[in-house]
């Protein structure tokens, strides 16, 4: 399906640039995809990933990083893909040209600096010695990014741990939260049960399981270590004295949800009440660029360049040619 004029075709609420690639998928759903050049799909993300607010040199270095991300992704889909990313942060987050929100306000899914920040670096993108890799960051990093090596398979060598000193002024640099404990019996139940159905159960991802019991019914400790003063991922241990579960923190912050736990670095303390608190740092896995991280670089005068080789050490930056249309 494609418009007649340049204003988009509108699916659910958002308005979207390019054409629409409609299917039947076997449960009788349908299954909608935008087809939309890369430049405007990108400029979209931009604004919906990184605040309109944050600093010109910051957006850019946001701009060449969305792009490494999706080109990776367009890269390494198999031939058999009706589609090479994910709207939501499965992806990146894509509003497309006009959305609506929650509250019904009609509001724009890219800015005037969204689309300059992307004409900047048009075709820019980073790259290691593989070539283009999936380039991932977050939102705030608490001081210290994270080794994408145990956090993403096959995460390319330049997500090296990096100290950033200038998310500081991030809402959730520092942040506590007290978690009931029935859901976090329930979190770590749901994991049991995925360790528990495998054919051959020996661990799942970074979940490893110990004892006689099926699943638990109180916590008698919480304890993790490691990863607050490193780039190394934290692994929690919950226990109710038959069971121990062994899991990294950010397994556990999926699994019990990121309302509870807004960051993959955090130390855990179970209460007399059966409370439990948890104390963090940063917000988001910590892999990659810290966008706030890049905001104070970028305010204290350093350009997207100097930005990107603090978070990818060893990346560099290369000019690809225009291909095919985004598919998301």
């Amino acid at each position: 399906i494609t418009s007649q004029d340049n204003w988009g075709i509108e699916v659910n609420g958002t308005r979207y640039r390019g054409g629409l690639l409609v299917g039947v998928l076997p449960q009788g759903k349908l299954q909608v995809v935008n087809q939309v050049d890369r430049e405007a799909y990108l400029a979209s993300v931009v604004d919906s990933e990184m605040p309109a607010a944050f600093p010109r040199a910051a957006r850019e270095a946001q701009a060449i990083i969305a792009r490494t991300y999706a080109v990776a992704q367009q890269l390494s889909a198999p031939p058999e893909a009706s589609f090479d990313l994910f709207a939501s942060e499965r992806s990146q987050k894509y509003l497309g040209r006009e959305y609506t929100h929650n509250d019904g306000r009609r509001l724009r899914g890219e800015s005037p600096s969204s689309v300059e920040a992307c004409a900047a670096t048009k075709s820019l993108v980073l790259t290691d010695n593989q070539g283009v890799f999936t380039a991932y960051y977050s939102a705030v990093c608490g001081g210290c990014t994270v080794s994408g090596i145990g956090v993403f398979d096959g995460a390319s060598v330049v997500h090296q741990s990096v100290v950033c000193t200038d998310c500081k002024e991030a809402q959730r640099y520092r942040w506590q939260t007290r978690i009931p404990e029935s859901e976090m019996v329930k979190a770590a139940n749901g994991l049991v049960r995925g360790f528990q159905n495998q054919a051959t159960p020996r661990t799942t991802g970074s979940v490893k399981l110990q004892g006689s019991g099926r699943r638990f019914q109180r916590l008698s400790r919480v304890v993790i270590s490691g990863g607050l003063e490193t780039g190394r991922m934290p692994e929690v241990e919950l226990t109710d004295g038959e069971l121990q579960l062994l899991v990294d923190s950010q397994t556990l912050r999926t699994q019990l949800g990121t309302s509870r736990l807004p960051g993959s670095r955090y130390e855990l303390s179970l209460e007399a009440s059966g409370q439990i608190v948890a104390h963090g740092r940063g917000h988001g896995h910590g892999v990659g660029l810290c966008q706030w991280g890049a905001r104070g670089m970028a305010l204290a005068g350093s350009d997207a360049t100097t930005i990107l080789k603090r978070y990818y050490p060893g990346a560099q930056l290369q000019r690809i040619p225009d291909s095919a249309p985004v598919q998301r």
